[in-house]
This record gives C-alpha cells, sequence and structure tokens, in this order.
C-alpha cells in the first residue's frame, strides 16, 4: 500500500490512509466505483471518488488492495487526453 500512499499524495494531494483504503476498496467491491477496464485476470482499473473528485486508480483483485492512483488527466490507457 505504501506505493499507492505515494501516488495519492504525490499526484492528488490526498492522504492515503488505512481507513480510506478500506472505504476505496468497499466502493469498488460494492460496484459503486466505474470499472474502467479490465487489464487481466487480477488487474482492474476503476474511477473511485475521494473527497468529490474522481481519481483513476489500479486495482488487484486478488490482494483486494490499491495498486496506484493514475493521473486525473491521463487515459487509463497510458495516452494523453
Amino acid at each position: 500500500m505504501r506505493h499507492a500512499q505515494r501516488r495519492f499524495w504525490g499526484r492528488h494531494n490526498i492522504e492515503l490512509t488505512k481507513e480510506l483504503h478500506a472505504e476505496l476498496v468497499a466502493q469498488i467491491r460494492a460496484g459503486a466505483a466505474t470499472l474502467l477496464e479490465r487489464q487481466s485476470a487480477r488487474v482492474r482499473l476503476y474511477l473511485v471518488n475521494v473527497h468529490g473528485k474522481e481519481i483513476p486508480v489500479v486495482y488487484d483483485r486478488i490482494r483486494k488492495q490499491i495498486v496506484t492512483a493514475l493521473r486525473a488527466d491521463i487515459d487509463p490507457k497510458g495516452e494523453d487526453t
């Protein structure tokens, strides 16, 4: 989770605490987050809502953890928008 914490802070100035991480994972598991792309059987890209801001994240469904946060201005497939 340390990598995700650094990315949330560096890209969005949001402190990813254990509590916030659990809330975001709950959003994903409950279907409240928007699925953007299935990258593999294990990895999915989602848009999660954090304090009213939509943030694209990479989620590992086996570990049930957010792996990283992407920049909001980047297409999840890696192309600038």
